[in-house]
């Protein structure tokens, strides 16, 4: 059984049920993987290796859904409010590098991602998309340990950061531990490959929770800042219970989590996995 937040509810949600019909059509459209020619065994589609630079131990915060056999798959559900529209959304992640965002309400848009490029049923990835997408995915402390751990560059900046004097946050943001990766890889089959610029991770240096993310460029200027706050905790599995993007120290999109539930990977057409 997965684990859950709010359990009925979430379970209740036929826009769940459509998420997960998504993804189950796009993994059977997926070659399955090969296997291991020494001992006949499938390899595992995620346990992430140990990771460097002091991240493992930040990773383990998170619970044991990214090092666990039959904690790969993720669905999350609450509001995202954008500019004056509100509506219910819905993400399923099958880790490392598959997900569905489905909106009900809204503009009722489905993307999607299993390597090879994003794909939107309601046509293009704009502005909004991207937002959404960093929001509700790219900027989750689950897709950020994958692209590192597929790949992307990492560096380790240093330990126990302070707001700047005189910011909006001085005196009430925790003090930050700094971590920087990119650049993007181009590897269009990786998750990195959709990630568009640089990330500056920012753990709260007491909890050691994800708090911030900021995208720089090369320069390191700030483009855009995400912020995780009210986190939640079932079962020792943690899920952010709020994320604000915040653009020019403006909140242009605001996600409240209602539930999250952690379970089994799904079977690809054939019993394939």
């Amino acid at each position: 059984m997965p684990t859950a937040f709010n359990t009925k509810r979430f379970r209740s949600s036929m826009w769940v049920i459509f998420a997960f019909g998504v993804l189950a059509h796009i993994l059977s459209a997926q070659s399955p993987p090969k296997e291991n020619a020494g001992d006949g065994a499938k390899p595992s589609l995620l346990l992430i290796r140990p990771l460097p630079e002091r991240l493992d131990g930040r990773m383990q915060r998170l619970g044991k859904r990214l090092t666990t056999p039959g904690r790969e798959l993720i669905s999350v559900a609450g509001t995202l409010t954008q500019g004056s529209s509100t509506a219910e959304i819905t993400v399923v992640w099958q880790l490392p590098g598959v997900f569905v965002v489905s909106e009900n309400g809204g503009t009722g848009r489905t993307i999607s991602f299993a390597g090879g490029g994003l794909k939107n049923s309601k046509g293009q990835i704009g502005k909004s998309e991207q937002q959404m997408l960093d929001a509700l995915v790219l900027d989750w402390p689950e897709s950020l340990f994958t692209a590192v751990d597929q790949g992307m560059a990492l560096r380790f900046l240093g330990n126990g950061f302070k707001p700047a004097p005189g910011s909006a946050t001085d005196g009430s943001a925790p003090d930050l531990d700094l971590y920087q990766i990119g650049p993007p890889t181009a590897a269009a089959e990786k998750l990195g490959s959709l990630y568009q610029n640089y990330r500056l991770m920012g753990f709260d240096s007491k909890t050691g929770m994800l708090a911030v993310v900021r995208h720089t460029n090369e320069n390191g200027d700030v483009m855009a800042e995400m912020r995780f706050s009210n986190w939640k905790t079932t079962d020792g599995e943690n899920f952010p219970g709020d994320v604000s993007y915040q653009e020019d120290g403006r909140e242009t999109l605001h996600f409240t989590l209602r539930s999250f539930a952690v379970g089994p990977m799904q079977q690809a057409a054939g019993g394939q996995q």
